[in-house]
Parts: structure tokens; sequence; C-alpha cells
């Protein structure tokens, strides 16, 4: 899998108006520090999955991505936003009939 690294919020801004935080109902990760390996279209809905002490939990899904030239996958200054779980917690809980804790992490 793809390594990606979370972004600033001044760096996200620039492709993601309406983005304030990744404890929103957005994550922003930027490509700059491993631009080759990242989604690309027909990834949307892939899971990002964060490491936490020896486990691993379900952070966010992929939803959009792009770069300031238009849509052009890997490239240093490209960004990918993340539906992010928590956000939508209640939701996903009644669709699917799983407590929240068996799939996320603290």
């Amino acid at each position: 899998g793809a390594i990606v690294t979370v972004g600033d919020v001044e760096t996200c801004r620039q492709n993601e108006p309406f983005y304030y935080s990744p404890n929103g109902d957005e994550i922003c990760a930027l490509n700059k520090f491993d631009p080759n390996n990242t989604s690309c279209k027909g990834d949307s809905g892939t899971g990002l999955v964060m490491k936490y002490g020896d486990g691993y939990y379900l952070a966010g899904l992929t939803s959009e991505g792009g770069s300031p030239n238009g849509f052009i996958c890997g490239i240093e200054s490209g960004f990918l936003m993340y539906t992010n779980v928590r956000s939508h917690l209640n939701f996903i809980e009644w669709a699917t009939g799983i407590s929240g804790d068996q799939f996320l992490g603290p």
C-alpha cells in the first residue's frame, strides 16, 4: 500500500478551499513525500489505514484527488482527500449493524 502524509491545513486549503482540519469530515494527504506511491482514478472507496501501537485501524475512505494542474496522479504537488470515517461513525454503525469499535482504533 501507499504511504501518505497528512497535509497541513494551509497547503490543503490551496486544493480544497473548505478543508479545515484532519479531525473534520475529511483527511487531506499530500503526495510530496512519496509522489509516485498514491491512489489514482478508480481507487475511490479504498481504505486509509493508520498504524496505532501494534495494530491498524480504518481512518478514511479515498474520496478525491488532484493537483494544481488538474487530476494528474502521483505528482509531487498532488493531494488526496479521504472521507474521515469517525465523522460518519453513527451512520456506518446504523447501516451495517457493526460497532465502530470493531474496526476503528482509539
